[in-house]
């Protein structure tokens, strides 16, 4: 009878989370869809332009690239070299930025039991990973149907570091979310800090073009990581003095433990703002 018991409540218990993981999962992907139809309309045409936007920046740094007579950057074509820094940096950064005023948003939707500030940041962290996603797959497949780009040497190294690109977002922007939560006045100072990263991540250039005495700070920004081990997955001649994604995971851990702390006790604060 015991062992009965013990089964039934073992049962109860797996069939609760079982439950409980579906109303999440439903109510993650309600509000991914309001956020969609908010952010860009009911007709599709504003997610075109998101879509177009990074590809836009990219065919103007790639004529400027040829017009200097560079059609290649460390034997790697141009059109995937860019992408591949371009492309992650801008969903980093757009991610990392949704995310920090995800819960002002949609303040209105708090007052709803199932629905909490975590749900929301979640919901747009699917959206710009869809939105990534789908805006690197375009530029790669037609730079190669073109003949502007060879075909990625190991896909499963591309999809893992793309995955760590948006595990970074999230885990950052929930960090960012609670700094400004914190300190107000901290969202604008992140304008400045990116403008510092986009020049210092290896967008435009690889680690191998940085002298030795510089080098080791870049290697502590975790999207420099990111972007090398990227090219490295894409171009098969290309070996990046960084090899690992060990770096990139510890900045994963600890963003995510700290966004989930400041989630958590800084939610009340945040909703009575």
């Amino acid at each position: 009878m015991n062992g009965i018991a013990k089964n039934k409540g073992i049962f109860l218990e797996n069939y609760s989370f079982g439950r409980a993981l579906g109303v999440q999962i439903r109510v993650v992907g309600a509000l991914t869809m309001r956020e969609l139809q908010t952010r860009y309309g009911r007709d599709g045409l504003g997610y075109l332009w998101a879509l177009l936007e990074p590809l836009v920046l990219l065919v103007v740094l790639y004529l400027g690239f040829t017009l200097l007579g560079r059609t290649q950057h460390a034997g790697m074509d141009l059109v995937p070299f860019l992408a591949a820094g371009i492309v992650t940096f801008t969903s980093i950064r757009t991610t990392v930025g949704r995310l920090s005023s995800a819960i002002e948003s949609n303040r209105g939707l708090l007052i709803y039991p199932h629905v909490t500030p975590l749900d929301t940041m979640i919901a747009r962290a699917v959206l710009e990973t869809a939105t990534f996603i789908v805006v690197f797959i375009i530029i790669i497949g037609g730079a190669w149907l073109i003949d502007l780009s060879s075909f990625p040497s190991d896909a499963f190294g591309i999809v893992t570091a793309l995955s760590a690109a948006m595990c970074l977002a999230f885990s950052w922007g929930m960090v960012q979310w609670g700094l400004c939560v914190i300190w107000p006045t901290f969202d604008k100072l992140t304008t400045v800090l990116w403008r510092i990263l986009l020049w210092t991540s290896c967008v435009f250039y690889t680690l191998d073009d940085v002298p030795l005495q510089f080098r080791h700070y870049l290697e502590l920004n975790p999207i420099v990581n990111i972007i090398e081990l990227l090219r490295s997955a894409f171009f098969s001649g290309y070996l990046s003095p960084i090899t690992s994604y060990g770096y990139v995971n510890c900045w994963i851990l600890g963003f995510s433990f700290l966004g989930l702390f400041f989630e958590r006790t800084l939610r009340g604060r945040a909703l009575m703002s």
